[in-house]
């Protein structure tokens, strides 16, 4: 077999694409599985996962979990991917504890907390380090020790296909311009978000937002790709712990929210205050406040700790010494924060086994859409993860592992595969401005119309022809852009100010997809 034939590719190195692979390797030993990614991605600051657990003492049910999503996601979740993560994740996590990722208990029972936009405390964590790191830490060890090749700093801009099946991928050196092809008949994606096409966002520098664009090249179909979890509670002061996000289970741990006047605006949206209140509630009151000339000095809203007994503080334990290396005196002082782009709810159309429209491909975790709706739960990036990689595990040992490199088409790699630095540096500034612009928690048409008309603009010139990357992110901002603009409300992550109400008109979701002629076409689906 060629050094670069695999029988399994796994795309990314986060919490869906390692589970993916734990979860193969528990039932058989003879495959060759490679592991390629970019970098971590933004599973190694994940620091909680939920989980309705049997023994919990609140009377939650998988019912009520499934209730809350779809709450949240303002009831366009995809029915069938709700319903299976609320029933997977106790099983999920129980095979996390197999693995040697265990969470905080008291005698024999998980200490459970409350995050935002869920109705009883169902989320776990771990005391010592967030939950997506300790994840990493011990799973990358394993599969090491199992054979796993891990291919790191390594950029896929291709994906290779043969009669409507995957056959591998297109690479490139993350230090250089080479350029390479990988080829497996099973590859599962578990890249993930769309990260730095935003000037201010929570992700890491190696999530660029190109993925959206390698997804809609190959002919996949891409759903709510318009929504973006806007991340509340973001530190813009003090300095030193500038852009780290706060926990939100602690506005159920009596944390709370305070515009300039120290008033807890929350109160004016909700009688039952910061507890549960999902970040799409607590991101539209914090815009207000501000607007109203109620925000902080740095133009946010404090984060106050004050009442936080410090037992419950300490069970948060990377946050705590976090406060407590910055010497922040969190029974005294006030933490300011804000909005910032946190995750992606929109991505590749799968089915129940996370399967795409193409033979032998996979998306899991962020890669994947559907799940979330319009708005997700504080927890639940981590739990889809976890549950859609073990999942397509499942499906893929149940199928079987193909292996044919006879007929195997060698793919030549196109000339066109060009990276400029100093374009993609001037480019790359030009679409956060842009986006900052135009797609914001606040949208309207006339912005995301001049969006559209630089974009197009970008997407013709000739200099883009000396740069492949440059011009996936592009289309990557115009296909988010060309959604919003199609929506014409407000619901979840996605508000209008031409179209502040509901609709009964878009209680849908938006499929896109690249037609023949390479062009964009969409259609509703209706849920």
């Amino acid at each position: 077999m060629r050094d670069n034939c695999f029988d399994i590719i796994i795309l990314g190195s986060g919490i869906s694409a390692l589970t993916t692979v734990a979860r193969i390797i528990d039932e058989t030993k003879d495959l060759r599985i490679a592991i390629i990614s970019k970098g971590n991605g933004a599973s190694y600051f994940v620091d909680a996962l939920n989980a309705v657990t049997p023994e919990n003492p609140y009377g939650d049910t998988v019912q009520k979990y499934a209730k809350d999503m779809f709450e949240v996601g303002c009831y366009l979740n995809d029915k069938q991917l709700v319903l299976k993560m609320c029933q997977e994740a106790y099983r999920c996590v129980k095979k996390l504890e197999q693995w040697g990722i265990n969470f905080e208990k008291e005698g024999n029972q998980y200490i459970l907390h409350r995050t935002s936009g869920s109705s009883f405390p169902r989320t776990l964590f771990q005391i010592s380090m967030p939950v997506g790191k300790s994840i990493i830490l011990n799973l990358r060890k394993k599969l090491i020790d199992k054979g796993v090749k891990f291919i790191d700093k390594i950029s896929c801009i291709k994906l290779l296909i043969d009669e409507n099946r995957i056959i591998g991928i297109t690479t490139k050196n993350s230090f250089k311009n080479y350029y390479q092809n990988f080829y497996a008949p099973i590859i599962v994606i578990a890249w993930g978000g769309i990260g730095n096409l935003y000037p201010y966002s929570t992700y890491p520098n190696d999530i660029d937002g190109r993925s959206i664009s390698i997804a809609f090249d190959a002919g996949l179909e891409l759903v709510d790709v318009e929504f973006v979890e806007f991340e509340p509670l973001v530190i813009l002061w003090p300095f030193e712990l500038k852009g780290q996000p706060c926990p939100t289970a602690l506005l159920g741990d009596s944390a709370y929210l305070r515009n300039k006047d120290l008033e807890r605006f929350i109160l004016k949206w909700r009688n039952k205050g910061e507890s549960g209140a999902p970040k799409t509630l607590i991101n539209r009151a914090g815009i207000e406040e501000i607007a109203r000339g109620r925000g902080t000095i740095h133009g946010g809203f404090y984060y106050d700790l004050r009442d936080v007994p410090p037992s419950v503080l300490e069970n948060y334990r990377w946050f705590y010494q976090k406060l407590k290396k910055a010497n922040i005196n969190y029974q005294k002082d006030l933490l300011e924060v804000g909005l910032a782009a946190h995750s992606h709810l929109g991505g590749i159309k799968v089915n129940e086994f996370f399967q795409t429209k193409l033979n032998g491909l996979y998306a899991v975790g962020e890669a994947m859409g559907g799940i979330h709706g319009a708005g997700r739960l504080g927890g639940n990036s981590s739990t889809q993860a976890l549950v859609s990689g073990i999942i397509a595990a499942e499906k893929i040992l149940k199928d079987g592992v193909f292996k044919n490199f006879k007929n195997l088409k060698i793919k030549a790699i196109q000339k066109t595969y060009k990276i400029d630095k100093k374009i993609c540096q001037s480019i790359n500034l030009k679409i956060q401005d842009i986006i900052n612009k135009s797609l914001g928690f606040c949208r309207n048409k006339k912005d995301l119309e001049k969006c559209i008309k630089k974009l197009k603009h970008l997407l013709k010139s000739d200099y883009l022809l000396k740069d492949i990357y440059t011009k996936q992110l592009v289309l990557s901002t115009l296909l988010i852009v060309n959604s919003a603009l199609l929506r014409e409300e407000s619901r979840g992550n996605h508000n209008r100010l031409d179209f502040p109400n509901l609709s009964e008109d878009w209680k849908c979701s938006i499929a896109i997809s690249r037609s023949s002629d390479g062009n964009i076409q969409w259609e509703k689906i209706t849920h």
